[in-house]
């Protein structure tokens, strides 16, 4: 595991003992793999959700001038 990041796409054992260092927490391969997978479905999900026409979107922009007083 790098940095904490978990790629659901692929994961391996090596995760469940970087689970342990990182966090404290025991947790299994088969538990990894499970939760994962139910990841990769939801994000299949969105992914082929019917998109609406419009999308409201907002854009900011700002400049921060100091001043001395």
């Amino acid at each position: 595991m790098n940095q904490g990041y978990v790629d659901i796409r692929n994961v391996n054992k090596e995760d469940s003992r970087s689970f342990k260092e990182l966090y404290e927490i025991k947790i299994s391969y088969a538990n990894i793999s499970r939760i994962s997978q139910v990841g990769i479905e939801e994000i299949q999900k969105w992914r082929s959700r019917p998109l609406m026409e419009e999308y409201a979107v907002v854009f900011l922009d700002a400049m921060v001038f100091p001043i001395k007083r």
